[in-house]
């Protein structure tokens, strides 16, 4: 969350990207930062000069070219636009080593996470929290706190065929139904902020 704060602002976006990339690496920068939406010369921007969400692209970039095969990450989508939310989910699928996150947002937990580890009260009065591992994905965390509460839930890979093909079906129907939503809603933002972009532009001008 941080991350921001180690950028040097007089550094052009491309130097400073540059100065955290082994030296590999150097002949893909342009590339690397164009899937972060950094084009043309929007590369030789001074980074002081930048937005937000803008400087938290080129922390990210920065974050990702460092040679490291474990990331540790506090609450990464706080404070990023959509685009930049969707553009660090793309980037850390891609990533080959083990990334530990903490987050709250379950869109991003449900396509990033294959693993939860959940801080959950003891069960016997008095003792400290208990550190609970579940081997799954965010889908298989919320059957077994469903199996807790006693919802008596199908689990995933159990009862009859015809079952476990409705489950499967229906899980893959939620998903696509969240994705579209998703998608429609961010098609919706960006027009949104095409619009203000434009408005803004001309009262400048004016």
């Amino acid at each position: 969350q941080e991350s921001e704060t180690q950028l040097t602002l007089e550094n052009t976006v491309y130097e400073e990207v540059e100065s955290a990339a082994p030296t590999d690496m150097v002949p893909q920068l342009r590339t690397i930062l164009g899937s972060f939406l950094f084009q043309d010369d929007d590369v030789f921007k001074p980074v002081g000069v930048l937005s937000g969400g803008e400087r938290s692209r080129v922390s990210l970039v920065k974050m990702l070219l460092e040679p490291a095969n474990l990331l540790i990450l506090d609450e990464p989508t706080n404070h990023l636009d959509l685009t930049s939310k969707e553009i660090l989910l793309d980037a850390l699928k891609d990533f080959k080593g083990t990334v530990i996150f903490v987050s709250h947002d379950k869109y991003f937990i449900r396509d990033l996470a294959t693993r939860i580890v959940a801080l959950e009260p003891s069960e016997r009065p008095g003792e400290a929290s208990r550190v609970v591992n579940y081997p799954g994905n965010l889908e298989y965390y919320e059957w077994r706190k469903g199996q807790a509460a006693g919802s008596g839930s199908l689990e995933p890979g159990q009862g009859t065929p015809e079952r476990r093909e409705e489950a499967v079906v229906g899980s893959n129907q939620a998903q696509r139904m969240d994705s579209k939503k998703f998608k429609a809603d961010l098609r919706k933002l960006e027009k949104e902020e095409a619009a203000l972009l434009q408005k803004i532009a001309q009262l400048e001008e004016r």
